[in-house]
């Protein structure tokens, strides 16, 4: 028996970036460990859209640069709602991957990175900057508190595939509860991508199945463990400050058995609440 170790970084865009990239044909919200594993990243054609919400922070810039080293001649659009940002954003992109759209051409190949300014709460100016394309990556936390309107809105407007890196149990269900009209569209969506609680552990549940599968007489895993580590938030450390203090005092949410439990004593109330503010 083997006791399975993942030592997962607390946020990696790459997971965002690959999660469109290895979408299954079958359109669905939902995750069954009895589905076939995914075994290699499918490459999708350099003519795909993708737009980023938030895409003018530290997580919309990093995915933007992981979806271009996979496709670089892909069209990136960043949404945000500063000017100022987002040119500095386009900027980052590209100046990170010098040779996007690099065909030998004389052509203006910034023109694969751009910014849009919108609101992503204004569904009218959501809904304008989404129209046509591939795939949304839904990046402008916090979630807490929030709805699910950027899903709605890629359900709506005939996107292929949505992404997001929400947590809140909430939003979750909310989410979910959209699944049918998801797969009436044709729209594949991956919830959760990011590192608290998403993506990570629907990886320890692939490593483990691979190691039952391919192991040999005997083998399995016994136990899995997470061990969360960051070195540095990438000059995010403002917005990781203020989503951590949202959570304070939240029940502590586990399932077990199939069965969701929420522990108060967890919650962090016995230590109280206080008002706080970033400047």
């Amino acid at each position: 028996m083997l006791h399975l170790l993942l030592l997962l970084n607390y946020y990696s865009p790459l997971l965002v970036a690959l999660a469109f990239l290895v979408v299954t044909p079958s359109p669905s919200l939902g995750f069954s460990p009895d589905a076939p594993a995914i075994r290699q990243p499918a490459i999708r054609s350099n003519d795909d859209t993708f737009v980023i919400l938030g895409g003018t922070g530290r997580i919309g810039t990093a995915v933007a640069s992981h979806l271009l080293l996979r496709a670089p001649k892909s069209r990136i659009i960043l949404v945000g709602r500063d000017d100022e940002r987002g040119t500095r954003a386009v900027s980052e992109v590209l100046g990170e991957n010098p040779s996007v759209g690099d065909d030998g051409d004389d052509g203006d190949d910034s023109d694969n990175v751009s910014f849009r300014k919108a609101d992503w709460r204004n569904d009218d100016e959501l809904r304008s900057v989404i129209g046509g394309c591939t795939c949304l990556i839904h990046t402008a936390g916090p979630f807490l508190e929030e709805k699910p309107t950027p899903l709605r809105a890629a359900i709506d407007s005939g996107c292929r595939a949505y992404v997001d890196v929400s947590d809140p149990l909430d939003y979750l269900e909310l989410s979910l509860a959209m699944s049918r009209d998801a797969e009436e569209s044709g729209l594949t969506a991956v919830l959760a991508a990011g590192a608290f609680p998403g993506m990570s552990n629907v990886m320890a549940v692939e490593a483990a199945s691979l190691c039952r599968e391919n192991g040999g007489e005997g083998a399995g895993v016994r136990d899995t463990r997470f061990n969360y580590f960051t070195a540095g938030l990438g000059g995010s450390g403002d917005v990781n400050l203020y989503i951590t203090n949202l959570g304070f005092g939240e029940p502590m949410a586990q399932y077990q058995g199939g069965g969701l439990r929420l522990y108060e004593a967890l919650s962090g109330l016995l230590l109280g609440k206080i008002s706080f503010y970033l400047s």
